[in-house]
């Protein structure tokens, strides 16, 4: 699966991430394209607290 959130604010890059997370399948990679450095940490923290 892959997320495209090029030129948007982490705000937005962070609900659409939580968003699709919700319907990815065990074994599916999760691929995000961000502009924002916080991007990558904030998603791994989600899925760290989800799962």
């Amino acid at each position: 699966m892959k997320l495209d959130c090029l030129g948007l604010y982490l705000s937005q890059t962070r609900f659409r991430s939580r968003m699709e997370l919700d319907k990815i399948k065990t074994g599916e990679i999760f691929k995000v394209l961000a502009v924002e450095l916080a991007a990558e940490d904030d998603i791994i923290s989600y899925i760290q607290a989800a799962w």
